[in-house]
């Protein structure tokens, strides 16, 4: 037992400055489809998945929230950059996983993230509009990133329905070491 006690502490003592030098950042943005910023060809020729059949550029703002509540008060406070949205969609039904690339492009350099988004609702509020949900891996990041996840509460409006926008709120969990 004494052994195990000593192996954990040196391993503690070990690791210790690493996880000292590895903080998280957390940024929470809005993105919207604009045509002003169009998808990017590059990145999406790059995708890990071929044939792209989703391209999607969008606007990158800041948001602001209610603090007893987090409803959203205004989700355009400030510009924060550009990002492109690359997908094989390959279904409109709902719970298929679908491989999925965005690459943010903010002040602080380009994080590009990769794994899978999935159509939870294609009913609500009408038929054809598509909610979806997004789980990334950040793959690619200015220097001194280690790595981090995406995730996403987005609506996508693929016909153009009257009334509703192409969007999303995304989290990024940024660990640092800068």
């Amino acid at each position: 037992m004494t052994l195990l006690i000593r192996r954990v502490a040196a391993l503690s003592f070990l690791l210790a400055p690493l996880l000292a030098l590895a903080g998280e950042r957390i940024l929470v943005l809005r993105t919207q489809e604009d045509p002003r910023y169009p998808a990017s060809a590059e990145v999406c020729a790059g995708a890990p998945f071929q044939p792209v059949n989703v391209h999607l550029g969008a606007s990158v703002w800041t948001v602001e929230t209610k603090a007893r509540d987090g409803a959203l008060v205004n989700g355009d406070v400030r510009f924060a950059g550009t990002v492109t949205g690359c997908a094989q969609m390959t279904t409109a039904a709902p719970f298929v996983p679908q491989p999925f690339l965005v690459r943010f492009n903010l002040r602080d350099g380009s994080y590009t993230a990769v794994g899978t988004c999935t159509i939870t609702s294609n009913q609500v509020p009408v038929p054809g509009f598509l909610l979806v949900s997004c789980g990334l891996k950040i793959v690619s990041a200015p220097a001194g990133v280690l790595g981090g996840s995406a995730t996403s509460a987005s609506v996508f409006n693929p016909f153009g329905l009257a009334g509703v926008d192409t969007g999303s709120i995304w989290t990024l969990r940024i660990h640092d070491a800068r």
